[in-house]
């Protein structure tokens, strides 16, 4: 989904980069990313209206695509691991693993 203000990049497995978008661009995110069927990062800070971020969280959830980060560092610690799980499988050319529910970096 691009945006003019450039605050993030988006690849072909979904996964997106860069700074927090806002709420908004996020449930378009989001939705346009259950659509396609691709991994969802969730920036949960970002989601003030509790409603739209349960309604989000619990779609995501029952697909299995969602990653909860609370802050840059564990965001970015997470994505990196995401990011060379995934590499790996594209190289060796096998399907890809389903991504499990993260938070902080860790798998529940």
């Amino acid at each position: 989904m691009p945006t003019n203000k450039k605050l993030w990049k988006e690849d072909l497995d979904g996964i997106i980069t860069g700074y927090f978008p806002t709420e908004v661009e996020l449930v378009a995110y989001t939705k346009k990313t259950l659509k396609l069927n691709l991994p969802i990062f969730q920036f949960s800070p970002v989601l003030r209206d509790h409603k739209i971020a349960k309604e989000i969280i619990d779609l995501a959830k029952v697909r299995n695509k969602l990653i909860f980060c609370y802050n840059p560092y564990q965001y970015s610690r997470t994505f990196r691991e995401i990011h060379d799980q995934v590499y790996t499988f594209v190289l060796k050319r096998t399907p890809r693993p389903p991504l499990l529910i993260y938070k902080a970096g860790s798998v529940f």
